[in-house]
């Protein structure tokens, strides 16, 4: 691991939120994105999706996949697009794009 990367991993444990893939936890730096900010990244699909679409910053070494489906303050989410950060041609940061969970039912909720 580089420099850059372990100082990119320490800021995010250290003020990131945690949240679940597959019930396995995770730490994150939340935000979230415009409409337009989303259309760079997912496309036309952006205006297909229920606002808010959120920007999700996670260590390099996160081994993620797109349609995931992520819990975090007990709404799911689904996994749009993984995106590496780089620096200097090294990975150093991961983001993730999320929208609203429309996969099915979400594991947060009790189905019959």
């Amino acid at each position: 691991m580089t420099r850059v990367q372990f100082r990119f991993k320490n800021v995010i444990q250290r003020l990131g939120e945690v949240f679940t893939v597959s019930s396995t936890g995770y730490n994150g730096i939340f935000s979230i994105l415009s409409v337009n900010q989303a259309a760079v990244y997912i496309g036309g699909d952006s205006a297909a999706a229920t606002p808010p679409i959120r920007a999700v910053y996670v260590p390099c070494d996160t081994s993620l996949t797109e349609n995931s489906q992520l819990i975090w303050n007990s709404t799911s989410y689904k996994i749009r697009k993984v995106i590496e950060l780089r620096f200097r041609g090294v990975n150093i940061a991961k983001m993730l794009i999320l929208t609203d969970w429309t996969g099915g039912p979400s594991p947060a909720e009790p189905t019959m």
